[in-house]
Parts: C-alpha cells; sequence; structure tokens
C-alpha cells in the first residue's frame, strides 16, 4: 500500500531530493548534414541523321535510362565546398521519314558532369566531407525541333538535391542527479 499511496513525509523528501541536480554541458561528435543546395538544369542535344533518315516531323519524345553516380566533394575554400554529380540519361525520339511514309526511333546517350557549389553551409565539420546527390525531378523533353542540318534538337530538364556530410560537435545538456533512483 505504501507504493501506491504517498505519505506527505515521503512526498516531500523526494522533492527535496530531486532539485539537487547538477547541470553539465558535453560535447558529442556526430555525422551531420553540413551544407545542401537544389539545382535545376537544362541540356540540349542535337541528334544528326544520314541523308537515308532525313527527318520530315517528331512523333515523340522519351527520356529513359538515367543513372546517377555517386558523388563527391571538392573543398576549394571552407566557405563554399563544391559537389561534382556524373551521370547520362538515353534521349529517345521518334520521327517519320520519307515524306511521312517510313517511322524510325534515334537514341542518343547524354552524358553530363555539373559542379555545385553548396551556398548554405555551416563550417563546423571536423573532418574530410561526404556528398550525396539525389534526383528530385525526373528528366522530362521540354522541347523537340527538326532543324535544317539534318538534325533534331531536344531540350531536357532534370533536378537534383546535393548535401555535404560531415563529422561535427554538438553541446548537450546532461543533468546529473544528487541521488540514486530506488527500484
Amino acid at each position: 500500500m505504501d507504493d501506491i499511496f504517498l505519505t506527505p513525509e515521503k512526498s516531500e523528501r523526494k522533492k527535496a531530493t530531486t532539485s539537487n541536480k547538477k547541470t553539465v554541458v558535453r560535447e558529442i561528435i556526430t555525422k551531420a548534414i553540413c551544407g545542401s543546395d537544389h539545382k535545376n538544369f537544362l541540356y540540349s542535344c542535337d541528334i544528326e541523321f544520314s541523308q537515308n533518315f532525313i527527318p520530315t516531323q517528331i512523333l515523340g519524345t522519351s527520356i529513359t535510362g538515367f543513372e546517377l553516380n555517386p558523388a563527391t566533394v571538392e573543398a576549394y575554400n571552407a566557405q563554399k565546398p563544391i559537389v561534382t554529380v556524373t551521370g547520362s540519361f538515353d534521349v529517345n525520339v521518334w520521327f517519320s521519314y520519307n515524306n511521312g511514309r517510313d517511322t524510325e526511333i534515334a537514341k542518343e546517350v547524354v552524358e553530363f558532369t555539373e559542379e555545385i557549389e553548396i551556398e548554405e553551409y555551416d563550417q563546423a565539420a571536423l573532418n574530410e566531407l561526404e556528398a550525396r546527390a539525389v534526383l528530385t525531378k525526373t528528366p522530362q523533353c521540354k522541347g523537340a525541333v527538326i532543324q535544317n542540318n539534318n538534325t533534331i534538337k531536344v531540350d531536357v530538364e532534370f533536378s537534383i538535391y546535393t548535401e555535404v556530410v560531415g563529422e561535427t560537435k554538438i553541446k548537450v545538456q546532461c543533468y546529473k542527479s544528487g541521488y540514486e533512483e530506488e527500484h
């Protein structure tokens, strides 16, 4: 019964012992995101054709096979590290030729390399940085036109989010009690 109901004496005694806590600040080393950025990209690629396949009309486009390689980071200056992102994608164009009597599909592989300067960066990292990159907007064809020199120009848009990760110190407030808890 004593466990269920506290008598006034036990309640006062417990309050007195819990007020003797001491505050200590400790540093913890952990990995954290030290900076990030988000960029949109617009690529144009020209698909060339031989004299046998001079396009007369574009019937459709698609972007397939998008690959994003692991990102790398260079800390050229301590204020804004630069993340290098590389990858590739396939541009597919369905077109008609021979005055619209025949159709064909052309494929062009586009490889890209982009350097993204991290604008918002916390300089508290203790060691070498790591980089991550994620595709946030899948590649989309924004336009395709037949040009005079037997080529089709295709504009492709996509977005990438990058972040820089490093070890950093954080301070936490710890409390030490003046008594051992009874179990």
